[in-house]
């Protein structure tokens, strides 16, 4: 289970690169006159003259795990599976009966 969990870790990492990298080249909010030397590289990707940001793109979706079904490849908001139940204890359980302890509240412990 630690070796999933630092998989989805760095994958997240990478995914959030991707964006920074994406997000660095949106236009100026400056508008057309300033001159500090952004690039508007979001409207060359939307008119096909830039195609290295699109590859990037789809591979930080693939990269990403939905919140809703849990499975790999693409985003929450366009999820069409149906919500996935994990039963977890109560905190009053886990208060109660030390064995339901999360794994996170044991990789926590001193």
């Amino acid at each position: 289970m630690a070796t999933t969990r630092k998989k989805m870790m760095e994958q997240r990492r990478e995914s959030r690169q991707l964006l920074y990298q994406l997000r660095r080249g949106e236009p100026c909010p400056g508008g057309a006159g300033c001159h500090c030397g952004r690039t508007n590289t979001e409207k060359q990707v939307r008119l096909g003259e830039r195609k290295d940001l699109k590859s990037s793109t789809s591979s930080v979706a693939s990269a990403s795990q939905c919140q809703k079904c849990y499975q790999m490849g693409h985003w929450t908001y366009e999820c069409k599976n149906e919500r996935v139940y994990i039963s977890r204890p109560s905190q009053t359980q886990q208060l109660k009966n030390p064995k339901h302890k999360s794994d996170k509240e044991s990789d926590n412990d001193w």
